[in-house]
């Protein structure tokens, strides 16, 4: 039995995402790498001092691929869900090799107030509109 195990990471892109689309063909993959931080502060650890977290590869496929490499740029904060997954590799002259990616089905950039450059709007709509407030029923 194959079952399919989906992965959610919260992090930063270390680099822009970069666009593939292979000769002959109209696939578009966009590749991207995450550095996830842990989200916990451990024991005994003064707030602010860097921690350990992960880098991890991320391909992405068509569609998405083309908005993530449009919309995405190197820092942005986002959610990624996908499947991990590994292939094995020979570069040339050089023994096998295998790697891990994940491979995103949906990503979401993460709005953080503290970032520099990011204005949240009050509690209005997005168009900078009221919205329900105010209106009588």
């Amino acid at each position: 039995m194959n079952a399919t195990s989906h992965t959610m990471l919260i992090g930063r892109l270390l680099q822009a995402p970069k666009l593939y689309v292979p000769e002959g063909t109209t696939m578009a993959k966009a590749t991207f790498t995450l550095q996830q931080q842990p989200p916990i502060q451990k024991a005994g650890r003064p707030r602010g001092q860097t921690q350990s977290g992960i880098a991890l590869r991320c391909v992405a496929w068509r569609g998405l691929a083309r908005t993530i490499v449009s919309s995405l740029t190197a820092g942005s904060r986002v959610i990624v869900v996908g499947v991990l997954t590994q292939r094995r590799y020979t570069p040339r002259n050089e023994s096998s090799r295998i790697i891990v990616e994940l491979e995103v089905e949906s990503i979401g950039v993460l709005l953080d107030p503290d970032d520099s450059g990011v204005a949240l709007r009050g509690r209005g709509r997005a168009d900078g509109g009221e919205g329900d407030e105010g209106e009588g029923t």
